[in-house]
């Protein structure tokens, strides 16, 4: 579940760090928002979640 955690970091890095245009970092961003809010995917990624949801606000 790490590895899926420190991926998801990762990309939340990669989109932030990119040169797309801001409206498309925020959709990007909200994206993985509503993906991790998902019950499975959270109770799969734990305590991970806090982590990523702080880097995506």
């Amino acid at each position: 579940m790490q590895q899926i955690a420190n991926s998801l970091i990762g990309l939340v890095q990669k989109i932030e760090s990119t040169e797309g245009a801001e409206e498309d970092k925020v959709a990007a961003k909200s994206f993985l928002r509503e993906l991790i809010s998902n019950p499975i995917v959270a109770s799969i990624l734990g305590g991970a979640t806090s982590g990523i949801f702080s880097l995506l606000t």
